[in-house]
């Protein structure tokens, strides 16, 4: 199996379809030990010390007032022999292309240095904290001057080549978008190779290889995270279970426990 795996982004507010976190320090010490990779795009606007990241074996460095730009699909991890801090977002891929910029057509330099979008982080990082009443309104029109600027200055089309090197990923990509996008109802797996390409068998096991998971693993996993989001926010255990296509409840108990690591009712507020 491979020694990297795939990266679940869900966003806790549908009206922030983005995942946005505070700032990041890592050290020696303290870092991911296994490289991702996810099918959205990643920013990480650098504010202090030194870093570098390896995104398909290929690495880039970094440091302050740098911005990293990690593209989706591709393998990658952050390092830093000292100490670097940075701010995080990954806009989703839905927002952006109900904006009309299509991520998954562009690809982007892995590293700029911007005047513009160290301030526009600055100004996501200030109203991520902020408890204005026009937070989301200001968060969302912040990270599309983000990707305005970013697309404007430094998106382009790939050369066939390195789609070619991307036909797996793609494929494997196909499966999660469909389950995502339909995990609120009974789903096959023959419908799952169908709309994504893949065969029924093999893609099963390429599945499981770029991944580190099976096809149904990932469906459980994937509706169990979302069911807890929606009890989190004050959902009936037996409505989240309804939602996220889970018909029998003692069944979703037992799935949630296995996948979340606790019972569906710890997650009431």
């Amino acid at each position: 199996m491979n020694d990297f795996r795939y990266e679940t982004h869900i966003a806790c507010d549908p009206l922030l379809p983005f995942v946005l976190d505070d700032i990041m320090t890592l050290t020696p010490d303290f870092f991911n030990p296994v490289p991702n990779w996810h099918d959205d795009l990643e920013i990480l606007n650098c504010r202090e010390g030194e870093g570098y990241v390896i995104m398909d074996g290929k690495r880039v460095d970094f440091s302050a007032g740098d911005t990293v730009i990690i593209c989706p699909l591709v393998i990658h991890n952050v390092y830093s022999d000292s100490s670097v801090s940075f701010f995080p977002v990954t806009p989703g891929r839905d927002f952006c292309v109900s904006n009309g910029i299509d991520t998954d057509r562009l690809v982007y330099p892995e590293k700029i240095r911007d005047a513009e979008m160290n301030k526009l982080s600055r100004e996501l990082e200030s109203h991520y904290h902020s408890s204005d009443y026009l937070r989301t309104a200001k968060i969302r029109r912040t990270v599309l001057d983000m990707m305005i600027n970013l697309t404007e200055k430094y998106g382009r089309l790939p050369d066939e080549t390195s789609n070619g090197k991307k036909a797996d990923f793609i494929r494997v990509r196909n499966v999660i978008r469909f389950i995502r996008d339909n995990y609120g109802r009974g789903i096959t797996l023959d419908e799952i190779a169908r709309y994504s390409g893949i065969n029924k068998y093999t893609g099963s096991r390429d599945f499981k290889e770029l991944t580190g998971i099976t096809i149904v693993s990932y469906l459980n996993n994937y509706r169990c995270r979302v069911a807890r989001e929606h009890i989190i926010s004050g959902m009936s255990v037996s409505e989240a279970a309804e939602i996220c296509g889970f018909t029998n409840l003692s069944y979703f108990s037992k799935t949630f426990r296995k996948y979340v690591g606790e019972l569906p009712s710890k997650n009431k507020v």
